[in-house]
């Protein structure tokens, strides 16, 4: 994969529709969502119109925090939402681009944390910074009513000199 090309909900498909006969994995899944997020700054889609910030959405709990270190405060889905608009507008050629993703999935537990790194591209010339993410997951619910939730999104930007070892 590209650089400039980061996983999006439509970008990876399921095993199913390219011939495999299975469902994708949780853990493909889980990263391919906590991707998205980076998807909703780099295309500006704060209204969440595009499927890709739609199927996020519909996989955010209403309890979901982020703590970025960007922001004086933890914030709310929709604070975040508004705080990345706000951001855009001042600096609209800023990209994240997704290096790497790990994950960690307790499907016996329902717990799962995927860590993103990311370069930060776009807010000047000859600037990148680094970036990482971790995206907190739970499962909810039980059997066939099951499903996947994010409830926290930390992150972290520096320099490689800068960054506590992440960069």
């Amino acid at each position: 994969m590209a650089s400039s090309d980061y996983p999006t909900p439509q970008s990876v498909t399921s095993d199913t529709s390219r011939g495999f006969g299975k469902e994708e994995s949780i853990q493909s899944k889980l990263g391919r969502l906590s991707c998205a997020f980076a998807n909703i700054v780099n295309t500006h889609d704060f209204d969440l119109a595009l499927p890709a910030s739609q199927e996020l959405n519909a996989h955010v709990s209403p309890e979901w925090l982020s703590s970025m270190d960007t922001q004086p405060a933890k914030l709310s889905w929709p604070q975040q939402l508004e705080q990345w608009r706000a951001r855009a507008a001042e600096m609209p050629n800023v990209r994240f681009i997704v290096q790497e993703v790990s994950s960690d999935v307790d499907e016996r537990k329902g717990h799962a944390i995927v860590c993103l790194n990311m370069e930060v591209v776009g807010m000047a010339e000859s600037v990148t910074l680094h970036a990482m993410n971790e995206v907190r997951w739970r499962r909810v619910g039980v059997g066939q009513n099951a499903r996947w939730l994010c409830f926290y999104n930390l992150g972290l930007r520096g320099t490689p000199g800068n960054s506590g070892g992440l960069g």
